[in-house]
C-alpha cells in the first residue's frame, strides 16, 4: 500500500462533516493489499462499496498509477475511521481548484497501524491539487453555452425569450456559486408581475439564512441591482444592445460590475457544502442552460426551492442533508414529462438513476448528457 496525500485536522470522517479534527491519510491499495490489511477493519457494507468504486474507476486508476491501486481509503491517523472513496478523490474538481490534501513523496506501508507513528516529511506541497485532465474536462464545455446562445439568437432576432438571461446566469453561476455561495434562481412571481432569474446567496454557515436578494436578470436579459436599486428599475439595459448584434461576452463583465460582485468572498467558504460540491451544481446549471437554449419552445426549468422542494424532497433520501444544494426540475410543456435532478447531479425522476455528475466525471460529454435528459423528456 502507498500513501502520498495527507489531510491535516480532517473533519470529514465517516462520510460526515463536523467530526472531531484529526490528521487523515489517503491510502491506496491493490486488491490483495486491501483484503489483507484494510477489509478486516471494515463493515461488509464498506467492503462492498470499496469493491464497487474500484470497479467503476478502474480505468482512472490505471491512468493515475502503474501498477494501479484502485482501492482507496481516507484513514484517520488513530484508525478511528476508515472510509472508502473513488481513486481520484484528492484531485477531484469538487474542490474547485483547492484541495485540503497536501502531497508528499510516495511512501509504502504494509499495515495501517504504521499511520499512528508516521512522521510527516519536511517537504509537503500544500498548493491546491487539481488533476489537469479533469480540469480540462470541466472547462471544455464552457463554449457550448455560448454556441447555443448564438444559435438561439439567430432564431430570435427580436430578443424574445430567455436566451440572454440564461447565458448571463450561467456565467455568474460558474464564477460565483462555489466560491461565494451565489446562486441564480429561476423565478415566476405572477402576483408581483415579474419573471426572470433572481440572484440569491445560498444559506450556509458563512452567509447565514434569509439573505437579501442581490438582484435579478429580467426574462429578456436586463440587469437589476436590488441592493443599490430595486425591482423593475432595469438599471443595466442589455436587451436592445443584444438585438443590435453586439457581442455578448463583454456584457458578462458589465453585469458583474453592475451587480457589484467582488472577485473574492469576504470570508472563506471552505467548509460550506456549496464550496466542496460546487463543481457538480455548476455543471448541472450548465446543462440546464443548454437545455433551455436548445429547447426554449418546449421546456420549463425551475431550481428555486419554492418550485422544487414540494415535489423533489419526497423523492430524495438525502433531503435532510445539511446545506442541501437543492434541485432542478425540467418540464416539457407539450408532453408534460418531467425530469428531476438533485443539485449534486443525482437523477430522482422519472426514476432514481445514476448521477449525471458521476457520468460526466467518467468521461461522458456535456452534449451527450444534455441529449440524455432531452430523451427522457421526449423533446424533439
Amino acid at each position: 500500500m502507498v500513501i502520498r496525500f495527507f489531510w491535516p485536522n480532517c473533519t470529514f470522517r465517516g462520510k460526515e462533516w463536523d467530526a472531531a479534527p484529526i490528521d487523515a491519510f489517503w491510502v491506496e491499495a491493490k486488491l490483495g493489499e486491501a483484503k489483507k490489511s484494510v477489509f478486516p477493519l471494515l463493515s461488509p457494507e464498506a467492503i462492498a462499496e470499496s469493491k464497487e468504486l474500484a470497479k467503476r474507476y478502474a480505468r482512472v486508476a490505471r491512468d493515475m498509477a502503474n501498477p494501479p491501486r484502485p482501492y482507496c481509503f481516507l484513514v484517520a491517523r488513530d484508525l478511528s475511521t476508515i472510509d472508502p472513496f473513488h481513486v481520484n478523490y484528492p484531485v477531484h474538481p469538487m474542490w474547485n481548484a483547492y484541495s485540503p490534501f497536501g502531497e508528499f513523496q510516495e511512501h509504502r506501508i504494509s499495515k495501517l497501524d504504521e499511520l499512528k507513528t508516521f512522521a510527516l516529511p519536511d517537504k509537503i506541497d500544500w498548493v491546491g491539487i487539481q488533476d489537469q485532465k479533469t480540469e480540462e474536462m470541466t472547462n471544455s464545455g464552457s463554449d457550448s453555452v455560448l454556441t447555443a446562445y448564438d444559435t438561439w439568437r439567430s432564431h430570435h432576432k427580436e430578443g424574445l425569450g430567455w436566451g440572454l438571461a440564461l447565458y448571463l446566469a450561467n456565467e455568474i453561476c460558474q464564477r460565483f456559486y462555489s466560491s461565494h455561495g451565489i446562486v441564480p434562481h429561476v423565478i415566476e412571481h405572477e402576483g408581483l408581475g415579474y419573471y426572470g432569474i433572481q440572484l440569491d446567496r445560498v444559506s450556509c454557515q458563512v452567509n447565514g439564512e434569509n439573505n437579501p436578494t442581490i438582484g435579478r436578470l429580467t426574462a429578456a436579459g436586463n440587469v437589476e441591482n436590488w441592493i443599490t436599486g430595486g425591482a423593475g428599475d432595469h438599471g443595466l439595459e442589455l436587451v436592445e444592445r443584444a438585438k443590435r448584434g453586439e457581442p455578448v461576452e463583454p456584457m458578462v463583465e458589465e453585469a458583474i460590475q453592475y451587480l457589484r460582485l467582488s472577485a473574492y468572498p469576504l470570508k472563506s467558504h471552505l467548509n460550506c457544502r456549496h464550496k466542496r460540491w460546487g463543481a457538480s451544481y455548476s455543471f448541472i446549471f450548465h446543462i440546464a442552460s443548454l437545455l433551455a437554449l436548445r429547447n426554449d419552445e418546449y421546456i420549463e426549468i425551475w431550481n428555486h426551492p419554492y418550485h422544487t422542494d414540494r415535489i423533489a424532497k419526497e423523492l430524495d433520501s438525502k433531503s435532510d442533508q445539511k446545506e442541501h444544494m437543492g434541485y432542478f426540475i425540467f418540464f416539457n410543456r407539450k408532453t408534460e414529462r418531467q425530469v428531476i435532478l438533485a443539485g449534486d447531479g443525482r437523477l430522482l425522476m422519472p426514476q432514481r438513476g445514476e448521477s449525471y455528475w458521476e457520468r460526466y466525471m467518467r468521461g461522458e460529454s456535456v452534449i451527450r448528457l444534455t441529449e440524455s435528459i432531452e430523451g427522457l423528456l421526449c423533446l424533439p
